[in-house]
């Protein structure tokens, strides 16, 4: 044990610690090696290091013998034996007994990596933790299948360093649905945020926890019932969590990818609260294992449901150090019931093979539990630094944004503006802004933009009474078919772009019409003026392919 007068600018210096005051007190300023009177820190200290991932320096007590620490407050250093290595980190770390745990002190390292350095409010007992600077990489994920004709390259950012992996395919079996997979490239968690509905949407944890859970216990932990997909998001808003090295599946029509408009189809958050929630997660599964994934993430779901409720949405260094800590009160609180919890989600559909035996999943829950409070909150929480750098990269790096091929005409109509859809259906495909108006006693077109003058010459639809549908589309001008055939071009390169269908010419109101069957009943009005040359295209039924008058009458 060695003191000195507590004056401003005294230090101590024993055992490879030394405390420097910044303001005087009465009394002695008092350094002494081992823990103190903290019986209780010995026992924590032994089962945090026993999983040899986190090893813990020789623990010293700071306290002075009279009056209370200035509000100038105390620099802390510990002398390291050696130099930390590369793809090591280390911090300064003092036992809360309010907590029954070591928490980290913000602490920086010097250049030698040999010194550490943290300014302390109080006086308690110390010690210093080296652990491996806990990062994750992993392949792109893997996207079969050809993407939609309708979808031109994805943009994004992809490589084995970037935070997020990305691949974009089509699904088997239907060519039109465009496939996007994203996988966490951190350690720490984030959350996938489409920009539109997916038609579907499958993460890794939720196939794990498939089958060991049941709707009404899940209730009880979430805001509402799993998606009909099964996927874990309802306690993060409609988001899915994603914690690192995990991968989610997300599928889009046409008409979804274009309802987002210009913003990114799907953007990763890397908010505090996803961060601290993957890792949640990857603390438990380091201690259970990746083969008992439904254990981890029950264990998450019970603790997120139960500490990350009021949590802000913190967006400084400080701040973030603030609400794990904020986390690490609430855990250790109601670790009990948090296990009690899990415990109860993955037991109550045991159901044979599907479930470990009651006895081993008890087991498993102890020791999720101790990784829960132990390595997670004493440890792992300080791996966020790849966070603190990470938030220093551009939008960019954190989403994806398709590129969207010009739409044509076709048979079936406007891209997915179709034939054959409700007015609700024809409004979501996001093509324009269609707006209903009625067209006589008989019809309602949805126009872009509504009524105007000249509204025909801009992307409309119709709606006859005896269909209810759409029964035809009239695409904007300067729009072409599939085929190239466009206003300006002739009969006669109609004919030739559309080899073995079947043709006539008509007339309506307006002249003359070069009529194009197609499957399925439908067909494409080609609109003659002089020299035979396109002026108009229209897309449907033969009536309104024909340009025939459809809306009036009773």
């Amino acid at each position: 044990m060695v003191s000195t007068p507590a004056t401003a600018g005294s230090v101590v210096d024993s055992h490879g610690w030394s405390a420097e005051l910044h303001g005087t007190v009465g009394g002695d300023l008092v350094l002494a090696a081992g823990l103190g009177s903290e019986a209780r820190a010995t026992e924590v200290l032994d089962e945090l290091t026993t999983p040899g991932d986190l090893t813990a320096g020789a623990p010293v007590e700071l306290s002075l013998t009279a009056g209370t620490v200035p509000p100038e407050g105390v620099t802390v250093r510990r002398r390291l034996d050696s130099a930390l290595q590369e793809g090591q980190q280390a911090s300064i770390a003092f036992f809360d007994p309010g907590t029954d745990t070591w928490t980290a002190i913000p602490t920086t390292l010097s250049e030698d990596r040999k010194t550490l350095t943290a300014q302390v409010d109080h006086f308690t007992t110390f010690t210093d933790f080296v652990y491996n600077v806990f990062t994750r990489r992993r392949d792109k994920p893997s996207c079969h299948g050809t993407v939609p004709d309708w979808a031109g390259d994805a943009t994004f950012f992809d490589d084995r360093h970037s935070p997020m992996r990305w691949c974009v395919g089509g699904m088997d079996g239907d060519p039109d649905i465009m496939v996007v997979k994203v996988a966490g490239n951190r350690a720490y968690g984030t959350a996938v945020v489409p920009a539109a509905v997916p038609q579907y949407t499958e993460d890794t944890l939720s196939k794990s926890l498939r089958g060991l859970a049941g709707e009404d216990l899940l209730q009880q932990l979430m805001t509402r019932a799993l998606s009909p997909s099964g996927t874990i998001t309802d306690l993060f808003g409609g988001r899915v969590l994603l914690p690192g090295g995990e991968e989610v599946e997300l599928r889009f029509t046409e008409a979804q990818v274009r309802a987002a408009g210009d913003q990114p189809l799907i953007t990763a958050d890397p908010s505090p609260v996803y961060a601290l929630a993957g890792q949640m997660y990857d603390a438990v599964s380091a201690v259970v294992g990746q083969d008992n994934r439904g254990v981890a993430i029950a264990m998450t779901m019970a603790m997120a449901g139960q500490c990350l409720h009021d949590l802000t949405q913190p967006a400084g260094r400080g701040d973030a150090l603030a609400a794990a800590a904020e986390i690490a009160r609430c855990a250790v609180a109601n670790a009990d019931h948090i296990a009690q919890q899990a415990l109860a989600m993955v037991l109550t559909k045991a159901n044979g093979s599907k479930v470990p035996a009651v006895q081993e999943t008890t087991e498993r829950i102890k020791l999720a539990r101790r990784a829960m409070i132990l390595v997670w909150l004493a440890g792992k929480v300080l791996q966020l630094a790849e966070w603190f750098l990470d938030r220093e990269l551009p939008p960019a790096a954190w989403a994806l944004s398709p590129a969207l091929k010009p739409l044509r005409l076709t048979f079936h109509g406007y891209g997915p503006l179709t034939i054959g859809l409700t007015a609700e259906q024809a409004m979501a495909t996001g093509v324009a802004d269609l707006t209903a108006m009625r067209i006589g006693r008989r019809c309602t077109a949805l126009a872009d933009g509504g009524w105007s003058a000249d509204w025909e010459q801009r992307l409309s639809t119709l709606i006859t009474a005896e269909a209810g549908r759409t029964v035809g589309v009239n695409p904007p001008r300067g729009v072409r078919t599939d085929k190239g055939i466009g206003v300006g071009s002739t009969a006669q390169e109609v004919r030739v772009a559309y080899p073995g269908h079947r043709d006539e010419r008509l007339e309506n109101e307006r002249g003359s019409i070069l009529l194009i069957a197609g499957p399925e009943d439908l067909y494409l009005g080609f609109q003659l003026g002089p020299g035979d040359i396109v002026t108009d295209i229209l897309a449907g039924q033969r009536d309104y392919a024909s340009g025939f008058e459809l809306c009036s009458g009773s």
